[in-house]
């Protein structure tokens, strides 16, 4: 008795490999026991509905990533579409993230998410993707923002993203002890308070952070300093100036993540970075429902720093 194996053989060769005739007549065993007569013919077509969809089918990409199979010709190899199939989900968690559909993406290792960086391999990681250091929670708002001067005179611009906390860190601050934002950011109290918190992250998150260079508004002017933490622009939480001046955001753009309401809105307002321009008082921040604000310099208020990981 001969064996016809589909597996090896393709329909079209199946004929011609066992000289049988659509006619000829076949005994086919059944598993629970007994024998069906058929034709070759009807054998074939019964063999072509168990294996293939209707015309009108159509594959997903999650059906395709279930089949094997070693002939090039036929489905692709499962390790190909495996990896479209990641692609894509990485994409679509992305965007959900961005167009608020989700709150935030999936916690990533952060040695595994810095390797995936310096690899340059960004479609292995979504923005709205988080990873935790010291009990925070730090999301990623942006991926390559920023321009090559951002990283110092005669760099290489390097693959980089921008991390924010998902909800505010732990203390409060001011900006200056009385009502006034003479000198802005750099005059402030608020970058020797950014350091203080960059001291308490961990020695591996602190390996993998960049300083990066930004023209900070400094009252009606601007001046260029290296922060290894700072606090975002109102261009970059909000996508629009509001009470700050035209020395507010620069070549700066809206962080992706923070055109979602989920992400951007809050409990309670939060700081920016620009000084207000209409008075000498205040600085700006992000109300709770996520509108630009103006705020007393002296107000205690909640942060959601920056940083770059390159």
């Amino acid at each position: 008795m001969s064996v016809i194996s589909v597996e090896t053989q393709m329909l079209s060769e199946l004929q011609s490999a066992t000289g049988l005739q659509d006619s000829d007549l076949l005994y086919v065993e059944l598993t629970d026991g007994g024998s069906k007569k058929m034709t070759f013919g009807d054998l074939v077509t019964a063999i072509k509905a168990s294996i293939s969809y209707p015309e009108e089918a159509i594959l997903s990409v999650a059906d395709i990533v279930s089949v094997q199979t070693d002939d090039g010709t036929k489905i692709p190899a499962a390790s190909v579409v495996y990896a479209m199939y990641t692609k894509e989900t990485v994409m679509q968690r992305e965007q959900a993230c961005i167009n608020g559909s989700r709150a935030i993406g999936e916690r990533i290792d952060l040695d595994t998410l810095m390797g995936y960086i310096r690899a340059g391999e960004n479609d292995k990681f979504a923005i709205g993707d988080y990873f935790t250091d010291g009990g925070v929670d730090w999301a990623i708002v942006a991926k390559n923002h920023y321009p090559a001067w951002a990283f110092g005179d005669g760099v290489a611009r390097p693959n980089h993203v921008v991390c924010m906390p998902v909800t505010f860190l732990a203390t409060s601050y001011q900006y200056n002890t009385s009502n006034t934002n003479s000198g802005g950011y750099a005059g402030s109290l608020m970058p020797a308070n950014m350091e203080a918190e960059y001291n308490k992250l961990s020695t591996k998150l602190k390996g993998y952070i960049r300083a990066t260079r930004i023209y900070e508004n400094n009252k009606s002017a601007w001046a260029a300093a290296m922060r290894n933490m700072r606090i975002p622009t109102i261009v970059e939480l909000t996508g629009n100036q509001g009470w700050a001046d035209q020395y507010s955001g620069g070549v700066c753009s809206q962080f992706p993540l923070c055109q979602s309401g989920l992400f951007r809105i809050a409990s309670t307002w939060y700081w920016a970075l620009d000084p207000v321009a209409s008075n000498a008082a205040d600085f700006c921040g992000v109300l709770s429902n996520g509108y630009s604000s103006s705020v007393s310099a002296s107000a205690s208020g909640r942060v959601r720093p920056e940083i770059v990981l390159a």
